[in-house]
């Protein structure tokens, strides 16, 4: 979509510059909860919140929020980017729909199962946010007649990539292991018994990863 390679190389390079320091974000509280922790951290048991170690360590609390912060951002440059050059009002509306994403996921990393109902609000949202968004880029992107894409067969590909993310969603949201969030049990404020394929955490860390795939069509989009 873009011809120019300055901001190719500006827009590849946010995006590898985000997937590191999300690596180093991830790795730092992976290593810190084991470390703390009585058991290994699994992302199809454990929620975010639980592997954000801001209040568990008051120390290492500014390391962490800079860590995310920067995460965070350095998530959105690219998008924003991508609309800016475009300039297409679709463009700013999937932005706008990104970034509430993104905004709704960092607050599931906050929010604990004390309060529940506004985690399961959360969760909720991102899901619904993530499809909206996989439902934007199906409809913009796959479109012939769309100023997005001109190559006929990086258009195929986009479709096939952009439906089987959609198919996962959907895997996600009607998983069978539902029938296995009845076994979790409130013990107190903070602790909680579960199975070991936890339901709730699976479709958070699932959409979550979902999320980021949508990098991979956003690169497609912008180099072909």
């Amino acid at each position: 979509m873009f011809d120019d390679p300055f901001i190719k190389v500006l827009a590849i390079t946010f995006v590898v510059l985000a997937f590191i320091f999300g690596f180093i974000l991830f790795g730092y509280f992976i290593y810190k909860y084991n470390r703390t922790g009585s058991k290994k951290y699994n992302f199809l048991t454990y929620f975010p919140f639980e592997l954000n170690g801001y209040r568990r360590h008051a120390s290492s609390s500014f390391i962490d929020v800079s860590l995310m912060i920067v995460t965070y951002l350095l998530l959105i440059v690219p998008v924003v980017i991508f609309a800016i050059f475009s300039n297409l009002p679709s463009s700013y509306i999937m932005l706008a729909v990104y970034i509430f994403a993104l905004t709704i996921f960092a607050c599931l990393f906050f929010t604990k199962l004390s309060a529940f109902k506004l985690h399961v609000s959360f969760a909720c949202i991102f899901v619904c946010l993530e499809v909206l968004y996989l439902l934007l880029s199906l409809t913009y992107y796959a479109n012939e007649n769309s100023a997005y894409v001109i190559n006929d067969e990086v258009r195929i590909i986009i479709t096939i990539f952009i439906v089987l993310q959609i198919i996962f969603e959907i895997i996600l949201i009607v998983n069978p292991s539902i029938k296995d969030w009845a076994k979790k049990v409130r013990i107190d404020a903070e602790t909680f018994s579960r199975p070991k394929y936890n339901y709730l955490a699976m479709l958070e860390w699932g959409t979550f990863l979902n999320f980021l795939l949508n990098y991979i069509v956003l690169i497609l989009v912008s180099f072909f």
